[in-house]
């Protein structure tokens, strides 16, 4: 079993017992060894953790398991744009916390849908902007909507292109 040296100190850490015992424990558990088994019978390899501490072991690793494969597919994602430079890679493989990784991942994720896309597609920006604006007593929703019905563009009725135009506005909010 591969165990990361940073890994290994942060569960340890983390469940409050020493990096020797964490990779003892994490190789009896890679064995399919039952964490009673090992808390009664494996004491000398474990440094005598209880079943507690075993457990705790075998969580945090689980979470950040997790974590590390969440980390390889953002790097991944990120490559594919091809917007991966060396300092950034340097960061992402140096991050273990999950917010810092979001954060870090934040400005390479698509910021348009494909609802808010295939909206400003039909031409329904500019009603999202009239919408967005919020001019009171200038125009009417419906009134305004109705110069957007195009049966080219797939916006029949006012109710589509009004809820075409809020997905934009949402999509806008969300940004």
């Amino acid at each position: 079993m591969d165990q990361d040296p940073t890994l290994i100190k942060r569960i340890a850490k983390e469940s409050g017992t020493s990096p020797k015992q964490v990779g003892a424990t994490l190789e009896l558990l890679e064995k399919q060894t039952s964490i009673s088994f090992i808390a009664r019978y494996r004491k000398e390899v474990t440094g005598n953790l209880d079943e507690a501490k075993i457990r705790l072991v075998e969580e945090s690793h689980g979470r950040y398991r997790a974590f590390l494969k969440r980390r390889e597919q953002l790097l991944g994602l990120i490559e594919a744009q091809g917007k991966v430079t060396e300092v950034l890679r340097k960061q992402l493989l140096a991050c273990y916390d999950e917010s810092r990784l979001e954060d870090l991942y934040s400005q390479f994720r698509t910021k348009e849908s494909k609802k808010v896309l295939a909206a400003q597609e039909k031409g329904l920006e500019s009603l999202a902007k009239q919408l967005w604006e919020q001019a009171v007593g200038k125009f009417t929703v419906d009134g305004i909507a109705e110069k957007y019905l195009s049966e080219e563009k797939g916006v029949a009725t006012k109710d589509d292109a009004i809820e075409g135009a809020l997905i934009i506005v949402a999509g806008w909010v969300a940004n």
